[in-house]
Formats: structure tokens, sequence, C-alpha cells
């Protein structure tokens, strides 16, 4: 008989490897059993230990060995997690939960109210007054959450050949073919990075749109704000003019309240002059090791190069919960499915991570973004 006392281990170290109840996957361990076995992709589910209720033997081929679920899961997160530099910023500032997948599924929307404040703070030495505050406004902030996903499909006989490689058996054994997985896992990395700097695009639910750092509707854009006066790509470019686009946009926040910690998020084609020796005589600090040094006291906290960025466009980010969350359905991970005649099987990479930039009553926001001008 099992103790509670061994019933509590077990679920502890499942919670210890990250296991995730919500979601499920056939794993078929070559012995002639299939189990549900049950994980999230990035957490490092322990494979070796089968969890969850074992179904008929007819079900087998439904299912992948252990070792490609390590193998796919592996690099599902290898290749989402290269294209999030924005994204992972964001989530580890802050995230808002929606509960189990269930919930998560059912939740079409997420709604925040932002309130002014209360009234004005008064000083005297009796602190009597007349108690006529203001009243306090409300405006409503409503997120469409949709789902994240691409599709991929491996054919049966592929599929078995590879299992027959895992297990040792067959001589025409060949592995697993994922590249369309690894192309899928780059597109949802791409994708969530997208959200983060230039929003959904078009997409939006009733009228509701998903906004990014370039797109924020109370950003303080180039409208009202200096632009970028010349690419950090152009070939004439100088210390003194990339270190002004700097201060601009850090001074810029300072001066609508905001005290940092800042990030500053450019494209790919603005990274190689910080590379560039302030002084080529001496070699001793690189633009990038100069910008540091001047506006890191004042809150700059790092300076990435997020290669889903526009080009032409610089955005500095207050990295706070009052600028930005990720609203967290679930992360990425595979379901799988068998087709009607048996002959492929059907994967699904999906997840629910939506990030929501958030401005005060007064339409203040922590994101600042200059772009070329003209």
């Amino acid at each position: 008989m099992i103790t509670m006392n061994q019933k509590s281990e077990v679920v502890n170290r499942l919670r210890r490897v990250g296991f995730d109840p919500r979601f499920l996957r056939n794993v078929n361990f070559g012995n002639g059993g299939v189990a549900q076995n049950q994980a999230y992709c990035f957490n490092g589910f322990d494979y070796s230990t089968p969890v969850g209720r074992a179904v008929d033997s007819h079900q087998n081929n439904a299912g992948l060995p252990t070792d490609s679920w390590k193998y796919l899961d592996g690099i599902i997160g290898k290749e989402v997690q290269q294209k999030l530099v924005a994204f992972s910023d964001a989530k580890n500032v802050g995230t808002v939960g929606l509960g189990d997948a269930n919930v998560a599924l059912g939740t079409l929307t997420y709604q925040n109210t932002m309130q002014s404040t209360a009234g004005s703070v008064s000083m005297s030495m009796t602190g009597r007054g007349d108690g006529n505050n203001d009243t306090v406004l409300y405006r409503d902030e409503v997120l469409p959450l949709p789902i994240i996903y691409s599709d991929a499909e491996i054919d049966a006989r592929y599929q078995y050949a590879g299992m027959r490689g895992v297990y040792g058996s067959g001589v025409q054994s060949v592995s697993l073919d994922t590249s369309i997985l690894e192309e899928d896992s780059r597109n949802i990395g791409e994708k969530l990075e997208d959200l983060v700097l230039v929003g959904g695009g078009d997409f939006s639910y009733g009228s509701e749109q998903i906004y990014g750092y370039t797109t924020a509707p109370y950003r303080a854009n180039s409208t009202n704000s200096k632009p970028i006066s010349k690419a950090w790509s152009d070939s004439s470019i100088t210390y003194d003019e990339v270190s002004t686009d700097v201060g601009n946009a850090l001074w810029g926040l300072k001066n609508l309240g905001f005290d940092g910690p800042f990030n500053l998020y450019i494209p790919t084609l603005f990274q190689p002059c910080l590379a560039n020796f302030v002084n080529e005589n001496y070699r001793d600090a690189t633009w990038l090791d100069a910008l540091m040094k001047q506006y890191g006291p004042l809150g700059l906290k790092t300076i990435k190069t997020a290669h889903r960025m526009p080009v032409n466009n610089i955005t500095m980010v207050q990295m706070s919960t009052g600028t930005i969350k990720i609203v967290d359905g679930f992360g990425p991970t595979v379901i799988t499915w068998k087709t009607e005649d048996k002959l492929a099987t059907k994967f699904k990479l999906i997840c629910m991570q939506i990030p929501k930039i958030y401005s005060s009553y007064s339409k203040k926001c922590g994101v600042w973004h200059a772009k070329v001008a003209g």
C-alpha cells in the first residue's frame, strides 16, 4: 500500500521537475504499453518514470518513444528560446496567470481598470479639511487572448521506422524527422517576439487589438519625442549621435516620471556600430561600454539587439509591472493525434502568452519609441 507520505513525495518530485497536469501526450515505452504522460515542454520532465494511466495496447502506435518526446521538447525549447529577447525580458518582469488550461481556454479577453487619483494631498497642523475629494474616474482596457499555434504532420511510415531505430530492431531504420517541428518552433518564437515589439498587426477581437512597444497607443513615440536623426547603420554615424539618441529616450521617460530600470531594444542593423572603439588609438572602450558607463548610473540596465525589431526603430522600456506583463495562459507545448486513416500523426504546437502594455489613467506609458526621421 502506498502511504500518504509516499504520495506526497511523488507529487513533490513531479513538481520539482516541472510536471504540469494540463497537457497530455501519448508516450510509447517500447515494451507493449503506452501511457498518457502529462508534461510541460520546457521544465525538464523526468521521462524515466511513467506517469498517468495505461491505455489499451491497440493505441501503442499513437504514441512516440520517450526518447523522441525528449528530443522534441529539447528542440522546441531551444528553437523558441533563441527567438525570444524582448518577450523573455517582459515575462521576467511579471505575468498574469489564468489558472489551469480549462480556465485559460475559456478566457477570451483580459480586462484591467485604470483609475484616476482620489484628490490632491494637503498639509496642515490640525489635519482638518472639508473632505471634498475629487470623484475617482475609471478607464477600462481590454486585451484579446488568442491562441497561437502551428500545425505539423509526420507520416506514419517514417514515424514507425524511427521507433524501430530507437528500439534497436530492423535494419532499415531511420530517425524521426522533426525538421518541420523545428521550423514551427522558430515561427512560434518569432510570433511571441513580434507581439511584444509590434503587437498583433491586423488581428482584432471585436474592436480590441494587441499592441507592442512600437504600436502602444500611449507610448511616447516620435510624434511627441525627438526622432532618431540618422540610422545607426549609416557609415557616417558618430558616437555623439548615438549617445544623443539614447539620452533623448532615457530623459524622455524620466521627464514622464519613470525612473527605470530601462532596457533599450535596437534592430539588428544597429548593432555593429556599438562594437566601434570610442578612441581608435587606445581601443580601451567600445561605444557600448561608453553608453553603459554614461547612462547606466541613470537607470539604463541593458542595450539589447531584438532581431524582430522593425528597421530604423528603437524603443526604451521601463521594466516594471506598471509597464509590461505577459498574460500567461500556458506556454508552448505539443499536442498530438492520429489521422482517421492512422497513417499520419498530427502535431500542434500551441500556446497562449499575450503581452499587456499598461498606461496610467492620465495616459502615461513607460515605453519610449523613436525612429529615423522621414
